[in-house]
């Protein structure tokens, strides 16, 4: 189990696909995701980024009409999956930016294992 400020990623990632539609992610972005690929379709400048991604991943470029049913294929469970082997606790850094006094006792589950600057030591006015 992987522990964030105030709760778990698992508990995030349940909440976040509790709006799991058909067979996967949720409906929304799963079109951000089609649409992002389409979109790099209207110009030869993205087609030719995509086919020359392909080729440098060593896949055939045929396959690149199989992307569309690929992204509506993915399952909640196979993205929970790829967050729990991608984003290990000790790899995960969180920036919070605000005022300390301000969060009173709710980033108190972080003492120890934060590190704090000053607006001043970071140059900012």
């Amino acid at each position: 189990m992987i522990t964030m400020a105030g709760g778990e990623i698992d508990a995030e990632l349940d909440q976040k696909t509790g709006t799991v539609v058909g067979r996967g992610i949720n409906r929304s972005t799963r079109y951000l995701l089609i649409g992002d690929f389409a979109e790099q379709l209207d110009t030869t400048a993205g087609l030719a980024d995509l086919v020359m991604r392909q080729r440098a991943r060593g896949r055939p470029v045929a396959q690149l009409s199989n992307t569309v049913a690929d992204i509506e294929a993915v399952t909640a469970e196979q993205v929970r999956d790829f967050a729990r082997q991608r984003w290990a606790a000790p790899s995960l850094i969180g920036v919070i930016v605000g005022d300390l006094k301000a969060a009173g006792d709710s980033l108190g589950s972080i003492q120890g294992r934060s590190e704090r600057s000053s607006l001043k030591a970071l140059g900012i006015d």
